[in-house]
């Protein structure tokens, strides 16, 4: 299983000089890895460095190692170091990496990062470079930076940035958020609002509309199911527009994605969705996991209150979660190598990691599962939508293969017969998840041309056919 470290336990490590034990470890929210020194003579690689440094200044600090060479794994949903690449102590000059931090960083750092060499205890003569953030008091955040660089290489002092760290990414925020976030600021100068720590990106709430349609409610109804507006069948009026909305808020609205819906199959609500506190919330900051690294319906862990209808967790460009009070559940990433397709080593074609399409949509339907027994009344059935979206790459349709990850398999290959699908199914609400999912995987693979018997990680039960977690969790122990 790859391993997930610690700034603490880098340090250690970095101070014994036993590189080797970073091997098989996945970058993660305090950890990352350069296999070459930034090359502070290019502006785009002093961008690079001022994004990676306060990325994790606006989180809680970490450390970037120069010497490691990552590589993505297709099975973990992260790059994982699969080699030393030692440096001479001489490579790098630590006051031009000082320097650039201050003139390209605001405000200063209160504590400035450290920039140090680190002999391997095997050859004292070669070892590899650590720049260690610490946790910055959160009065001074954000820190920004003050400087873009051109397409054309050129340097812009009137533009600035801001980026923090969320999972293995240091993730920019958008030109949308910072608008918010100055905006706010002059209205708390103002004395009209308060300044939160983080804003959202402003999206276009779409509340069902209340219609004759709406179901009578009578006398002894509860007061949330009188106050529930949603059906699954309102839903078709209005579910494109939220799934586009929550597309749009990612920035992947123009992007290939994978698209998972639930809808319960009739009026409800969520009432505990705006309880900090609550199992529901719990729920959607953190979503099941079968196993370590292993691919999840996770948005992050920070979620926010939108217009008080839902709730979101976003990870700007790569993944948004929202949870609607009357049960809408979408989850949409990025389709490319970055989600999807992860590990693709197809360069004219996206080709889809089918361990990350089969236990994303298991992880996805079990969460839906755990979320629904708290809705008021719980739901008797749950439709379910799968889709995939501009899926093409070089006017290629994306690839996908039968049998499991392994080095991406020698299984049948097939292209997609178009760049997009959508198929929806409605279960029993009590359906077990694997057998929901291999319905909805299923929905994929004959959209392929594959039988479902092609389809892997999957097991006969007393239900039929199921997506098998214990067999993902056999297969991948890493």
């Amino acid at each position: 299983m790859a391993k997930q470290l610690s700034a603490a336990e880098c340090t250690m490590i970095l101070k014994q000089g036993t590189f080797n034990r970073f091997i098989g470890a996945m970058e993660g929210d305090e950890f990352e890895c350069k296999a070459e020194p930034y090359r502070l003579d290019d502006k785009r690689q002093k961008f690079e460095f001022a994004k990676d440094v306060s990325s994790f200044a606006n989180a809680r600090g970490g450390v970037i190692i120069i010497g490691l060479e990552t590589e993505r794994d297709a099975v973990l949903s992260g790059d994982v170091v699969m080699a030393q690449r030692l440096l001479d102590e001489g490579i790098i000059n630590i006051s031009k990496y000082h320097d650039v931090l201050i003139s390209w960083l605001y405000p200063n750092l209160q504590t400035t990062p450290e920039v140090k060499w680190f002999p391997s205890h095997t050859d004292r003569s070669k070892g590899v470079f650590a720049i260690s953030i610490d946790n910055q008091p959160s009065q001074w955040r954000p820190f920004l930076i003050t400087k873009s660089v051109e397409p054309d290489g050129t340097q812009s002092a009137t533009m600035f940035g801001y980026a923090e760290r969320q999972l293995d990414r240091s993730v920019p925020m958008g030109v949308q958020q910072l608008h918010l976030l100055i905006r706010d600021g002059l209205r708390a100068e103002a004395g009209n609002t308060m300044l939160s720590e983080r804003v959202e990106i402003p999206t276009s709430v779409v509340p069902i509309p209340v219609e004759e349609t709406r179901p009578d409610t009578s006398p002894h109804d509860t007061r949330s199911v009188r106050d529930a507006t949603y059906t699954a069948e309102l839903f078709n009026k209005v579910g494109p527009s939220r799934i586009e909305s929550a597309l749009t808020t990612a920035n992947l609205d123009g992007s290939p994605a994978f698209v998972l819906t639930a809808v319960p199959d009739q009026p409800t609500n969520i009432p505990d969705l705006f309880l900090r506190r609550s199992a529901v919330v719990k729920v959607m900051e953190n979503p099941p996991h079968l196993r370590y690294a292993g691919f999840s319906p996770d948005a992050g862990s920070d979620s926010r209150i939108i217009g008080g209808e839902l709730r979101r967790t976003l990870i700007p460009g790569h993944r948004i979660l929202e949870l609607w009070r009357d049960g809408t559940l979408i989850f949409a990433q990025i389709g490319s190598e970055d989600g999807l397709s992860w590990g693709n080593k197809v360069p004219d074609a996206y080709k889809i990691n089918q361990l990350a399409l089969i236990e994303t949509t298991l992880q996805f339907v079990t969460m839906a599962g755990d979320l629904y027994r708290h809705a008021r009344p719980a739901p008797a059935k749950i439709q379910f939508w799968i889709e995939l979206r501009r899926m093409m790459k070089r006017d290629k349709n994306a690839m996908l293969t039968s049998g499991i990850i392994e080095d991406f398999g020698m299984g049948d290959l097939k292209l997609a017969p178009k760049q997009a699908v959508s198929r929806t199914i409605t279960v029993q609400s009590d359906q077990p998840a694997g057998r929901t999912a291999f319905t909805l995987v299923a929905e994929i693979y004959r959209w392929f041309g594959f039988d479902d018997d092609d389809i892997p990680y999957t097991d006969e039960a007393a239900e039929g056919r199921i997506i098998s977690p214990q067999m993902i969790i056999d297969l991948h122990k890493k």
